[in-house]
């Protein structure tokens, strides 16, 4: 769990108003553009260290990456158009529109178990991340043959958004939020088939009402009970989620209905 949950009325409202705020941006950006953020300074790149390793790193402070990063052959097979198409096949799974997959997501929480070139990229995200500086995630941005969709305007930088939708001008809540869901468990949809997806949460692949205590559990550890109220009109999560594709393709990193 991430600092940014706090107990109390107050640090709900905070949590709940900083999700508004990226909901927000989500649904007017399909129509807007913001200037703005093209104009704030562009992190010092130098500050990024140099050379992630072949197999998936470690975490921590002598953790190294560059924005030339080769990060292997899998990131650059070609894949189906990512982002609204998959978000459309989760929303119709969740709502129970005619004829969607309604089979029961397969849950997994240990990474080991992943694929390995979902695992990483997996691994490539929570090392950029971890940076603390969210420039560095244009690196795994760039290795895609298909720009993952953010909820930005088509076009727009991907990293300024992810900046600007922050609580804090560096983008590092953002981040956090990126590693928080990646080190939840994730769920295994449509296995085998053109729409294969690892998603994370996996509590993103859950309707409410078919949640168990522990499924709850694992959701309140994510957002709080103040949070899913917002959230009971759609009768499911829809806070940040991230999905990562069978070949190691990154699809989408999104909030919002």
């Amino acid at each position: 769990m991430t600092g940014r949950r706090c107990d109390g009325h107050a640090g709900r409202v905070t949590r709940t108003v900083l999700f508004a705020a990226a909901t927000s941006m989500f649904a007017t950006g399909l129509l807007y553009s913001n200037p703005a953020m093209a104009a704030r300074a562009e992190p010092d790149l130098d500050r990024i260290p140099h050379a992630l390793p072949d197999e998936p790193p470690e975490i921590g402070p002598d953790l190294d990456l560059s924005p030339d990063l080769d990060l292997g052959p899998e990131f650059d097979l070609d894949r189906p158009p990512a982002g609204p198409g998959f978000q459309q096949q989760l929303r119709d799974r969740l709502d129970g529109v005619d004829g969607a997959d309604d089979t029961a997501p397969d849950i997994g929480r240990d990474p080991d178990t992943l694929p390995e070139p979902v695992r990483s990229t997996r691994a490539a995200l929570i090392a950029a991340a971890s940076t603390g500086d969210v420039e560095a995630l244009r690196v795994v941005i760039e290795a895609q043959a298909i720009e993952p969709e953010f909820g930005n305007v088509p076009g727009e930088d991907p990293v300024a958004y992810m900046r600007a939708v922050a609580g804090d001008d560096a983008g590092r809540e953002t981040l956090a939020i990126m590693i928080e869901i990646l080190e939840a468990g994730y769920a295994h949809l449509d296995p085998g088939e053109d729409t294969e997806l690892f998603l994370w949460p996996y509590v993103a692949a859950v309707p409410f009402a078919d949640m168990t205590p522990g499924q709850e559990v694992d959701l309140y550890k994510i957002i709080t009970p103040f949070d899913r109220e917002s959230m009971e009109l759609y009768g499911r999560y829809t806070y940040y989620r991230l999905g990562i594709g069978p070949d190691g393709s990154w699809h989408f990193f999104v909030a919002g209905e």
